[in-house]
């Protein structure tokens, strides 16, 4: 696999019967698309990184877990969540409700179809899926495969040693350069964006 990238091979598809066609064309639907596989994603990680945040009850975890290896795990655990929690909460769930009240106020089907081709949009730029975003996204990417290699390095016991050290120390540099990356966007700005507000507010453990 090449893992999580902008290339990821796994996309859900969606064959749209008519008349629903005539909103969901080509472009909503990639739009969609782009959305949905993030989501897949996100979860990949968070299903490879999270059970092994259970183990310490347990007697499966590798004998050469240390202190400091189980820190690091819930550290990406928690990191994973903060990610997942931005673009599941603070991006889709609020942007679909105000996209919901803005679509009950539209006089016309041609109204409904701007209403929701124009919030569709925001969708997208929020969960970071457009050129001005590309090399957030990229370090969202990274982290996320540093969970799923983790789990790799967890499952043959090789949590020692040069490779384990790099993957720590691309983590924490990634969170720091996403951090300064999100506080420098809602400095320039002068319009309040409260999901950038809240991830800058979440990401402050990697000052």
């Amino acid at each position: 696999s090449s893992g999580i990238n902008a290339e990821w091979p796994l996309r859900p598809g969606y064959n749209v019967p008519f008349p629903l066609d005539v909103i969901l064309d080509g472009n909503i639907l990639e739009v969609y698309q782009q959305i949905f596989t993030l989501l897949l994603q996100i979860n990949y990680a968070a299903w490879s990184i999270f059970p092994l945040t259970l183990n310490s009850f347990s007697c499966t975890c590798p004998t050469e877990v240390t202190r400091a290896t189980y820190t690091f795990c819930f550290e990406l655990n928690t990191i994973v969540k903060v990610i997942k929690t931005y673009v599941m909460d603070h991006v889709l769930r609020i942007t679909c409700f105000e996209m919901d009240k803005a679509i009950a106020e539209a006089r016309d089907l041609d109204e409904f179809m701007e209403i929701h081709e124009r919030y569709c949009k925001q969708m997208l730029s929020k969960c970071l899926l457009t050129p001005s975003f590309e090399s957030m996204l990229h370090l969202f990417y990274t982290v996320l495969n540093e969970a799923v290699k983790f789990r790799k390095l967890w499952n043959t016991g090789n949590l020692k040693g040069p490779e384990f050290e790099g993957l720590r120390d691309n983590v924490t540099k990634s969170m720091r350069v996403i951090r300064r990356i999100v506080m420098k966007h809602n400095r320039m700005t002068t319009i309040t964006k409260p999901h950038f507000e809240w991830l800058e507010m979440a990401l402050l453990p990697w000052n």
